[in-house]
């Protein structure tokens, strides 16, 4: 699809520790078959990883499947995003401290017996005692602290896409996968060469590749009408056009709006 309907989809993208793997330990995708051209894609992240991280996942995985089925277009028909909530509280820590105060004398006597010789000779010794009286108090105080309770929460994105032919009704407001997987690519956690290797022209669904896929599951009676274009009235206007056509604070207002929400506003306004 064009660039002013991706900018419509979301239009930041920050990093996270989910990647674009099925099942990862860390966040990934997941999916489930609905129909030949239609997918159930759901992808999921851990306590670090952004609402927008799981989006990008989530829409790259659909480009990505629709790129191996044979198709460059898609379009979503259903979308939903939320997030787990856990917590997680730290446990209780317990400190005491303790003062001191107090006085204290000591007291003491001694008697000393000198005799003496001739020559300069003689000798002195000494008998006494000494006592030591302390008083006082100490006070003691107790802190409890209560541990901390941490909440966590693992962003989840929900998308049904069905795939796109060229050439379809639906073709006007499907998403290209090309322009999906540049967009998002990196976002999602593809490095250049997976990229690289998603977005050239032999990755992606040729019209003659889509239609020989659709001619091998159309009922035979109808297997040879060729197909048609639609052709939309004069006064019909693209979502791109309409978007384009908004005021600055009618952009906004639409920015803000869930995904179902601001494609019904824009086809509603054609």
């Amino acid at each position: 699809m064009k660039n002013a309907i991706i900018s419509i989809i979301a239009l930041t993208l920050t990093t996270g520790c989910a990647t674009y793997t099925e099942g990862g330990a860390f966040g990934g995708f997941n999916e489930t078959p609905l129909a030949r051209d239609t997918y159930r894609i759901q992808a999921y992240g851990n306590g670090l990883t952004s609402r927008q991280k799981t989006n990008a996942i989530a829409m790259v995985r659909a480009a990505d499947l629709a790129r191996m089925n044979g198709y460059s277009l898609f379009m979503i028909l259903d979308y939903d995003e939320w997030a787990d909530t856990s917590y997680h509280t730290t446990p209780a820590t317990v400190t005491t401290d303790t003062s001191y105060s107090g006085s204290g004398y000591t007291s003491g006597s001694a008697n000393c017996n000198s005799f003496g010789y001739g020559y300069g000779s003689g000798s002195t010794w000494c008998s006494g005692n000494a006592r030591t009286n302390v008083s006082g108090n100490s006070t003691s105080r107790t802190t409890i602290n209560p541990g901390q309770t941490y909440e966590t929460e693992k962003p989840r994105t929900d998308l049904v896409v069905k795939f796109v032919s060229e050439g379809t009704p639906e073709a006007s407001n499907a998403l290209s996968v090309r322009q999906i997987m540049t967009r998002y690519g990196k976002a999602a956690g593809l490095n250049a060469e997976q990229l690289a290797a998603r977005i050239t022209p032999a990755s992606v669904a040729s019209a003659s590749a889509r239609q020989a896929h659709s001619a091998m599951n159309t009922p035979s009676s109808i297997s040879n009408k060729p197909a048609k274009r639609a052709s939309p009235t004069t006064d019909e206007r693209s979502i791109e056009q309409v978007y384009a056509s908004l005021s600055p604070h009618e952009k906004r207002r639409v920015d803000a709006m869930s995904i179902p929400e601001r494609v019904s506003y824009l086809r509603s306004n054609r």
